[in-house]
């Protein structure tokens, strides 16, 4: 009797074992209650079943099919919808059913960069608690990524949509909050904003293995560091500041936090990061082709074509100097607004919204309002919102005095210091920059000095923390500018920041 048993439970075991076991169709971790789908492009939706299995998807009256893969991977495409206010559930069936409930259709935005994207509202605006007690935004949800940490790209991810509730725009970021309520109140419909970032974090990390290592000058971040997947000491750090060698290391948070979202359908990237480049001066030009080549990847990979990449530039940091000298955070704001130059781009300017010394400045409401006039602008056509100050066009030299232009001027440029224009030094071929005198004339600046006979050059607001003062008609900064190409010299009290 045991011995027949005993076959029969071999015979069992055996026939198990021959059989797959269907698993249960899954929906990627992007996919649950309360999120928020984007509107007017088709949108993928994906997961795992068993190899070969039936997956259909259900939406909004729409009905989609497909098979997983050898590997039990699967990928639909739901044609493209309508902004919808009101909660509809997703459907995903195979040998089970997933229901994803209160799903709406609207605009996706991802906040991604370091600690001032990060900065949430109580230490992010100047009076927090009436704003966090006013943030009851149903049709506005968020989901916050966990931060993580991979050396090869993750495929999933941890976190959750919510509404926004006090309690939940508490723990998000405060410019990307004020961000999305504007497009919310001005364009009408929902909002969905996930927030991927991490204080600290330097370009490198953001951006793929490969294309560091499609780029010959760009390949010098990852040429020491051993193969993915392994756990050797990580060399590169910044010179100063500290803090958990992997968030240093390049790759490492687009493969946790930033791999796992491609390809979630999105309207586009607000991005705030720059402050950890800031150590080296002499290489702070790098952060220009590091910048523009993560862009144009992060493109390549969604394969959802140039969706609008707006990113701020670095605020104020550190004290100012009393005569003019040269700067790292000025050499890494002159590299972001290099990136310019890649397509459905742009740039908020907020030196004049800053606290000196204070790299976390709480002003991050109007960090989110101008992010939002150059969405408003560029992507939802309100043509009447103003959102870029002056940019440097070209200088022509006229005897003892340098003449320069500049665009988004219409109407004239304004002073809006009371000490009068302040932040513009001028040099001659010798290269000593010294403070000027400068005036404004229409849409131009005159620029001299009694000590600068023959100027070959000028910069403005050309410092850590410097003093600023020319602006346009919106009432908008002048973003940096140096006409020269000169090399970094030796710089004053650098820093790495937080």
């Amino acid at each position: 009797m045991n011995g027949k048993i005993s076959m029969t439970a071999t015979v069992l075991v055996l026939l198990l074992s021959a059989t797959p076991l269907l698993a249960e169709v899954q929906l990627t971790g992007l996919f649950n209650d309360h999120m928020v789908l984007q509107r007017e492009m088709k949108v993928p939706v994906w997961g795992t079943a068993s190899p070969g299995e039936k997956v259909i998807v259900r939406f909004a009256g729409q009905t989609v099919s497909t098979q997983a893969g050898p590997d039990g991977k699967w990928r639909v495409r739901l044609p493209p919808m309508k902004a919808a206010e009101e909660p509809r559930t997703l459907t995903v069936a195979g040998a089970n059913t997933i229901e994803v409930k209160d799903v709406l259709v609207g605009e996706v935005w991802v906040c991604s960069g370091q600690s001032n994207m990060e900065l949430t509202p109580p230490k992010g605006l100047i009076d927090p608690e009436p704003e966090i007690a006013a943030a009851h935004w149903p049709k506005i949800r968020m989901n916050l990524v966990e931060k993580t940490v991979a050396e090869k790209p993750l495929s999933d991810l941890e976190g959750s949509w919510a509404e926004c509730t006090p309690e939940m725009m508490r723990r998000f970021s405060a410019a990307g909050y004020f961000f999305g309520r504007e497009i919310h109140q001005k364009v009408g419909v929902p909002i969905g904003l996930i927030g991927a970032y991490y204080g600290g974090s330097n370009g490198q990390s953001w951006m793929r293995r490969e294309a560091f290592e499609s780029d010959p000058d760009l390949k010098k971040y990852v040429a020491q560091l051993p193969p993915p997947g392994t756990n050797a000491p990580v060399p590169l750090r910044p010179s100063s500041g500290g803090g958990p060698a992997s968030r240093y290391r390049p790759a490492n948070f687009y493969n946790g936090m930033i791999a796992p979202l491609i390809p979630f359908a999105i309207r586009g990237v607000i991005w705030y990061q720059g402050e950890a480049n800031t150590a080296n001066a002499r290489d702070a030009g790098l952060y220009a082709r590091l910048f523009s080549t993560m862009i144009k990847d992060w493109r390549k990979q969604w394969g959802q074509g140039d969706f609008p990449f707006f990113f701020v530039q670095l605020p104020t940091s550190e004290p100012g100097y009393p005569d003019p000298t040269d700067s790292a955070w000025a050499r890494v704001r002159e590299s972001q607004q290099q990136a310019l130059a890649v397509k459905h781009t742009a740039m908020v300017v907020t030196l004049d919204i800053g606290e000196g010394a204070i790299v976390h400045a709480h002003n991050k409401k109007n960090v989110g309002l101008r992010l939002a006039a150059t969405a408003l602008n560029k992507v939802y056509h309100r043509r009447d919102v103003a959102c870029e100050g002056p940019i440097f066009r070209g200088m022509k030299i006229k005897g003892s005095q340098a003449v320069l232009s500049f665009d988004n001027a219409s109407g004239g440029l304004v002073c809006k210091n009371p000490n009068g224009l302040k932040g513009f030094a001028i040099a001659g071929a010798d290269q000593n920059f010294v403070w000027a005198e400068a005036k404004i004339e229409g849409s131009k600046v005159v620029v001299s000095s009694p000590q600068v006979k023959a100027p070959v050059a000028v910069r403005y607001a050309w410092a850590d923390n410097p003093e600023v003062s020319l602006f346009n008609q919106a009432g908008l900064p002048a973003a940096p500018l140096r006409t020269d190409d000169w090399p970094a010299v030796k710089i004053t009290n650098p820093r790495a920041a937080p």
